[in-house]
């Protein structure tokens, strides 16, 4: 009896695994943060590596280079917006300007290592990601780009997002960007941060 009960312990806990994301249903990222996230699609100018868009929204916004204050007082937001809290993963269902990768394979990448001999056996660069690879086998495409929760100002007109391209070892790039919406259509007013590795 004992035996059995760890036999179907142990087929459940494989059957978990197995299935961990695959097919996942997540909450979709609302009509004002779709339409962002396509406005800021819109300014990506360097073409010189060409990415796809993870459907995934898994992070908040890193809030240590914002003067919040200001912030604040001068574009109406909300001192509690900017407490770092965990989000729920919410998903991009389209982009107007990238292609969006499919999530179980986005999820079933990020959770893989790559092991060296393996890769060298099967021709594979050894400290290339396995997300990187699978967008380049698969989209030929050679990075993808990431984006954090935005936050809203409380009247809606003003925004602060992020995002990060990432597009192999010690290669990527991103922004931290204040905007504001005029006649339906999100313009970037400020970059507060621009990173790159």
């Amino acid at each position: 009896m004992k035996q059995s009960i760890l036999t179907l312990l142990f087929l459940s806990l494989l059957f978990s695994i197995n299935s961990f994301g695959q097919n996942a249903k997540f909450e979709s990222v609302n009509a004002m943060q779709q339409s962002l996230i396509n406005d800021l699609s819109s300014t990506f100018r360097d073409t010189s590596i060409s990415f796809v868009i993870s459907p995934l929204v898994t992070q908040p916004i890193s809030f240590s280079d914002l003067d919040i204050p200001y912030l604040v007082e001068k574009y109406d937001f909300c001192e509690e917006q900017f407490i770092k809290k965990p989000i729920d993963t919410l998903l991009i269902n389209s982009n107007k300007y990238f292609k969006l990768i499919e999530q179980d394979s986005l999820l079933k990448y990020n959770n893989l290592e790559f092991e060296v001999d393996t890769c060298l056996k099967k021709g594979i660069d050894p400290f290339q990601s396995p997300i990187l690879y699978y967008v380049e086998r698969y989209y030929n495409k050679g990075g993808i780009c990431y984006f954090y929760k935005p936050v809203f100002s409380q009247n809606g007109s003003y925004a602060i997002v992020e995002y990060w391209t990432h597009c192999g070892f010690l290669c990527g790039w991103g922004e931290l960007v204040l905007m504001r919406r005029i006649k339906q259509k999100w313009k970037i007013i400020e970059t507060i941060v621009v990173s790159e590795s």
